[in-house]
């Protein structure tokens, strides 16, 4: 493991941050003692032990994790029933993750234009989509 700028290089291609804005110590050094310890715990008992920790923290309602972000909104525009053949507005100030989870949920991404002073969505661009 080496330290790179704030990030904890884990393997070749993952990192840890080490950035206190984001996440506290204590999670932080929870992450990081998980990481010593992966080596020596069975993976899917790690992650029954996560999600039952977690579960408890939000009155033991079920929870799901995700490798990233897009697959997150993926998972949440099927479950909203979003399939082949429906289309999805979205801002035209966005990052690539959200036009692809939206390709992998079947639909087709639609762009609306934003307003440059305040970032907002333009009322007539939206009107025109729907």
């Amino acid at each position: 493991m080496k330290f790179l700028k704030g990030m904890l290089r884990v393997n070749k291609f993952k990192f840890l941050t080490l950035y206190f804005s984001s996440i506290g110590l204590k999670q932080s050094l929870q992450n990081l003692v998980g990481l010593l310890r992966m080596p020596f715990n069975n993976e899917e008992e790690l992650r029954l032990t996560f999600h039952s920790n977690f579960s408890a923290r939000f009155n033991n309602k079920p929870v799901f994790s995700y490798s990233s972000a897009r697959a997150s909104l993926c998972a949440c525009l099927q479950a909203l029933g979003i399939q082949k053949g429906d289309e999805v507005l979205i801002s035209s100030f966005t990052c690539l993750a959200v036009p692809t989870a939206v390709i992998a949920a079947g639909a087709s991404p639609k762009y609306y234009d934003i307003d440059p002073d305040t970032m907002n969505a333009e009322k007539e661009s939206l009107n025109k989509l729907i």
